[in-house]
């Protein structure tokens, strides 16, 4: 009878063991499956968010060439603006001096600064040259 006891006793045990780790195991596998939904979930918003940020840069470059440009556009209007301004002088400053010679050393001094000198001595060689003063002709 103790022989018989043990043989439905030992395969009871055995599935209660086996049904106590497959519990186990399934909550286990359960969680495993949660784990991973959850990583591809983050794979895909860390994808997601490096596509937004190589548009973000790629924007910002954009950006930083436009505007670079720009600056270079009015260094460019500014120059020849100064070199407009430049000539405007020049031509009252030799009427001045042809008009008014007693006063032309007044009128000049001001002007004689050598920022714009060597740009507006390129444009001016290539204009023809200056006529001759009035004292100078007579």
């Amino acid at each position: 009878m103790t022989g018989d006891l043990a043989l439905y006793l030992i395969p009871l045990g055995v599935g209660v063991a086996g049904f106590l780790l497959g519990r186990l195991t399934a909550s286990h596998a359960a969680r495993a499956r949660e784990l991973e939904t959850q990583l591809e979930s983050a794979r895909k918003e860390g994808e997601r968010a490096r596509s937004e940020l190589e548009a973000v840069l790629a924007s910002q470059e954009q950006y930083r060439g436009e505007v670079a440009d720009h600056f270079v556009g009015t260094a460019d209007r500014l120059r020849d603006l100064a070199l407009q301004y430049r000539a405007v002088y020049d031509h009252l400053a030799l009427g001045a001096r042809d008009l008014c010679p007693e006063r032309f050393e007044a009128i000049e001094s001001p002007m004689e600064t050598d920022l714009l000198t060597s740009v507006s001595s390129s444009s001016h060689e290539e204009e023809e040259e200056e006529p001759p003063r009035q004292d100078e002709v007579a």
